[in-house]
């Protein structure tokens, strides 16, 4: 996740670009294939990214083929509720609410039963929360809020077929 937040233990405080590099993320994914190339898919699941971010979400994707190769196009919408955690006392911090992601990404099929993907997620609402900083030398406080510039989701599945 790309994103920007205020760190109070930072000098620079305010960080434009924060990277997180090994969230969590964990789906269950029911689809079908159709018309041979086609596949519909319903990914439902976790996104554990940091405290500030942390959400179930769903979604539903399109896969195609691309062809005389193993490898296929995906994009999707996915549906995420961040229950982020709010904390502090000097400085107040919340997080949470809905975010729609568009999705594009390629994959590649290694094996009957395993294909690799990279995802890119591209927030709809970007704002996800703040931060209220209260400043003791000048009795005022300042509200920075919480961006998230966009996901890059590099993913494995394994599948199993009836």
């Amino acid at each position: 996740m790309f994103s920007k937040l205020y760190d109070a233990r930072s000098s620079a405080n305010l960080k434009q670009m924060q990277f997180f590099p090994l969230p969590i993320n964990f789906h269950i994914s029911f689809g079908i294939r159709f018309l041979e190339h086609y596949k519909i898919d319903v990914r439902t699941g976790l996104m554990l990214v940091s405290e500030d971010y942390w959400a179930g979400d769903k979604g539903i994707f399109f896969q195609t083929d691309i062809p005389d190769s193993k490898f296929y196009g995906t994009a999707g919408i996915d549906f995420a509720n961040n229950g982020g955690e709010a904390h502090g006392v000097v400085d107040y911090s919340e997080s949470g609410g809905r975010t729609t992601y568009y999705c594009l990404g390629v994959g590649i099929r290694t094996s009957k039963h395993f294909n690799a993907e990279l995802m890119y997620y591209f927030p709809v609402d970007k704002v996800f929360g703040y931060n209220n900083v209260y400043d003791f030398n000048t009795n005022t406080s300042t509200k920075y809020d919480k961006i998230n510039y966009g996901m890059i989701n590099i993913g494995f599945q394994y599948l199993i077929t009836f």
